[in-house]
């Protein structure tokens, strides 16, 4: 048997965010969260009207830095989700990545930042540091 772990991962549900336990493999990484979150909502009454707006493929690589979770994403990110989910995902991914050592994400394509959406509806600034706290308001209580 090898070594679990349990994350807290976040889907949708309408257009606000649960969290769901998932386990997986130790030591789960901030790119084994996001690849769960590409295999979407596992099958199940547990899942029942969950899905997941972060498309496989979608997120090269995440790597980490001085508590800083850079999210690298594909050239075409933008048009491969659609306009309505976008702050959804980013927000999926956000605090999705609420692990240890990580205490702020921030997106980029081919290393430059990039705008995205934030919990607020407003945009970021290019490579803005975003923080766990502004997406917690998408999330169902």
């Amino acid at each position: 048997m090898f070594p679990v772990v349990d994350v807290e991962l976040y889907f949708i549900t309408g257009g606000q965010l649960t969290a769901m336990q998932r386990t997986l493999a130790k030591p789960a990484g901030p790119n084994q969260v996001i690849e769960a979150l590409e295999q979407g909502v596992p099958p199940g009454n547990i899942g029942t009207g969950l899905r997941s707006a972060v498309p496989a493929g979608a997120i090269k690589n995440v790597t980490v830095t001085g508590g800083v979770a850079n999210v690298q994403v594909v050239q075409d990110f933008r048009t491969l989700i659609p306009s309505l989910d976008q702050r959804l995902a980013i927000a999926q991914i956000v605090l999705s990545l609420q692990l240890p050592g990580i205490g702020q994400v921030t997106f980029s394509i081919d290393g430059v930042g990039i705008v995205v959406p934030r919990g607020d509806n407003t945009s970021s600034a290019p490579g803005a540091l975003l923080t766990f706290d502004e997406y917690r308001p998408l999330v169902v209580s």
